[in-house]
């Protein structure tokens, strides 16, 4: 059915182009340029007419469709993927259009390029994957997208960060609990950074310098927190210096 529906909006795409007025006569950067621009009858166009590489990069290494995700525009998005575009390339630094998409917050077209195959799991040049990306920006709503299909709650990117060590220290409580829901480990330790605190800890420190200490992370549920008493008398020297 899939397949049936990308004939059937390529056999549209090319009969609204063949009613239209003489072949553009353009260039890679005017294609980019009209993807910007958000102007999809010029897309369409070109994309029919020129025969440009629907996959060809910027100087920074975007794509086409990464230009599209960036701009949140869903008609240029399907156009783009099902003319062939690259659901999965990378950028100068990495990232896929999934990692821009989960950044603006866009369930829309998330949600068109998971329907494309897109790598939920894609790490970029810093190991953080689209969910990595999505927590920071406390995207709930995408945050449980990408885990429902099938995004890993305890990758760790190149600094030893997982999803929950971001979220912990970020405090976004819905976040949080979404992902101890979905199996990550409150006691995931940190092993890249100078810090090497647990969760629990990097919680405890953000409180206690928030002159917060009489309270527990009210985000975590309280199973897990019964060692906090004996942590925080340990762990205040520390981060007093």
């Amino acid at each position: 059915m899939k397949h049936f529906n990308q004939i059937a909006f390529l056999l549209s795409l090319v009969i609204n182009c063949l009613s239209h007025a003489t072949p553009p006569d353009a260039t890679q950067p005017d294609f980019h340029q009209a993807v910007v621009a958000g102007n999809f009858e010029q897309v369409q166009q070109v994309l029919l007419y020129v025969g440009l590489d629907v996959n060809a990069a910027d100087r920074r290494g975007n794509t086409p469709l990464h230009l599209a995700v960036e701009n949140k525009n869903k008609a240029i998005v399907r156009l783009l993927l099902y003319s062939y575009a690259n659901v999965n390339a990378v950028d100068d630094y990495g990232q896929t259009p999934l990692h821009a998409a989960a950044m603006n917050g866009n369930k829309p077209i998330v949600l068109l390029l998971l329907d494309a195959n897109a790598d939920v799991n894609a790490s970029d040049n810093d190991g953080n994957t689209p969910l990595h990306v999505a927590l920071w920006k406390d995207h709930e709503v995408i945050v449980d997208l990408l885990i429902k299909r099938g995004a890993k709650v305890d990758t760790a990117n190149k600094f030893g960060e997982t999803p929950l060590h971001l979220a912990a220290e970020s405090n976004h409580k819905g976040v949080i609990k979404l992902l101890l829901d979905n199996g990550e480990k409150v006691n995931t330790v940190n092993k890249q950074s100078n810090r090497t605190g647990t969760v629990i800890l990097l919680k405890v420190e953000k409180n206690l310098r928030e002159g917060q200490q009489n309270k527990p992370p009210e985000v975590l549920p309280k199973r897990k927190v019964l060692i906090l008493q004996n942590i925080k008398i340990n762990y205040t020297a520390s981060i007093k210096t």
